[in-house]
């Protein structure tokens, strides 16, 4: 019998059904969030209502623009998955790569303002009504 192969493709509504998947609720997009900032070894984690809309602030390490691009946008994927602890020694709560996708179920746009080593990075994405693969941030 010959043999052939099959290629495994993805379909162009992968990242619209992970992004309603990626939390069940509101509140477990929240604690995603939450466990980002324990993650990012910080030691306050502020959660609340502004003009501007729901605001999660803490004092933990940040990203570079650079680690924006290959660990927090890179979805479905997660260097946690590999280290295991923070550097503080913290163990690891999140390893699936799906924050970006979780603040979907909390809001139609967001701004991420993040501070490493003197560098402070923004992005801001209004989610469009269907995600695709290739979309592209500005940092």
């Amino acid at each position: 019998m010959p043999t052939s192969t099959i290629q495994r493709k993805f379909g162009s509504d992968l990242l619209d059904t992970l992004s309603h998947n990626a939390a069940a609720s509101p509140l477990e997009a929240l604690t995603e969030l939450i466990a980002n900032s324990y993650d990012a070894d910080a030691a306050h984690v502020e959660v609340y209502l502004s003009h501007d809309g729901l605001v999660v602030k803490d004092d933990g390490h940040g990203m570079s623009s650079r680690e924006l691009e290959t660990d927090f946008y890179r979805v479905g994927d997660s260097k946690k998955k590999k280290k295991r602890n923070s550097p503080a020694g913290r163990v690891y709560l999140g390893s699936f790569g799906l924050a970006t996708l979780a603040i979907r179920m909390l809001a139609k746009e967001y701004m991420l303002v993040t501070t490493k080593d003197g560098e402070t990075s923004r992005v801001q994405e209004r989610f469009a009504e269907k995600l695709n693969l290739e979309d592209t941030l500005q940092v």
